[in-house]
C-alpha cells in the first residue's frame, strides 16, 4: 500500500475517534487545567517599583566607599615606606655602596608594592561583587513567598525571571510582575533584611589578580 494512502486512512481513523468523543459516545475527556504552567516575573521592574533598587544602590555605594578608603590608606602607607627606603638607600650609597645596587633594590621594593596594591584592588572587586550578589539574593528570597502565592492562585508550577534575550515571546497572562508589585505595595514591600557588610580586605592576605574598583561600581 502506498505510503500516502496509508497516512490518509490513519487520518480518517483519528477523525472518527474525534467525532465519537464530541458526540459523547467515546470515553469521557478529562477537564484541562492550568496546573503545571510556567510564569515569568521581571524582578528588576519589581525592585524599581517598590524602591528597593535605590536601597541596593546605596548599600553598594557604601561598600565602594569603604573599599576605596582601604585602598587609599594602603597606597599612602606604601608611599611612606617607599620614601623611607629611598632615604635609606641614599645614605648607604653615600657610605660607599654602589649606586647601581641601591637603585636595583629600590626598584624591587617598588615592584613588590605595586603588585600588592594591584592584588588589593582585585580583592576589593571580588568583595564588591559578593556584596551585590548577596543583595540580589536577599531580595529574591524576600519576594519568593509572594511569587509562590500568586503562582498557586494561577495554577502555575514554575516561575522564572523574565529575560528578553532568552524569552522570544511571553503571554501577558503568565507575566506576574504587576501582580507581585501590587501585592508588595499593599503589604508595604518586603522588609529589607539586615545587611552585614562583606569582611574587610586583609592587609596582607593572599589576593586574586585584577584591578578596577571604580569600574566594578558602575
Amino acid at each position: 500500500m502506498p505510503t500516502h494512502r496509508l497516512g490518509w486512512k490513519l487520518g480518517l481513523v483519528w477523525l472518527a475517534l474525534g467525532c465519537l468523543e464530541l458526540c459523547g459516545c467515546g470515553r469521557q475527556s478529562t477537564p484541562t487545567t492550568t496546573s503545571g504552567g510556567v510564569g515569568v516575573v521581571d524582578l528588576d521592574a519589581v525592585a524599581k517599583a517598590i524602591g528597593r533598587d535605590t536601597q541596593m544602590q546605596q548599600s553598594a555605594g557604601r561598600k565602594v566607599a569603604e573599599l576605596s578608603r582601604e585602598i587609599t590608606e594602603l597606597q599612602a602607607a606604601m608611599n611612606r615606606r617607599l620614601a623611607q627606603e629611598n632615604e635609606q638607600l641614599e645614605e648607604e650609597t653615600e657610605g660607599g655602596k654602589p649606586a647601581a645596587n641601591a637603585q636595583k633594590e629600590l626598584l624591587q621594593t617598588r615592584a613588590k608594592m605595586v603588585q600588592k596594591l594591584r592584588e588589593k584592588k582585585a580583592e576589593a572587586d571580588r568583595l564588591l561583587a559578593q556584596h551585590r550578589a548577596r543583595l540580589i539574593a536577599e531580595f529574591r528570597e524576600e519576594t519568593r513567598p509572594v511569587l509562590r502565592e500568586i503562582a498557586d492562585q494561577r495554577g502555575l508550577s514554575i516561575v522564572i525571571p523574565k529575560n528578553e534575550v532568552l524569552l522570544l515571546t511571553v503571554n501577558p497572562a503568565v507575566d506576574l510582575t504587576e501582580a507581585v508589585v501590587a501585592k508588595l505595595k499593599r503589604a508595604g514591600g518586603p522588609a529589607p533584611a539586615p545587611l552585614s557588610d562583606s569582611p574587610t580586605v586583609p592587609p596582607d592576605g593572599e589576593l586574586e589578580s585584577g584591578d578596577g574598583t571604580a569600574a566594578a561600581a558602575n
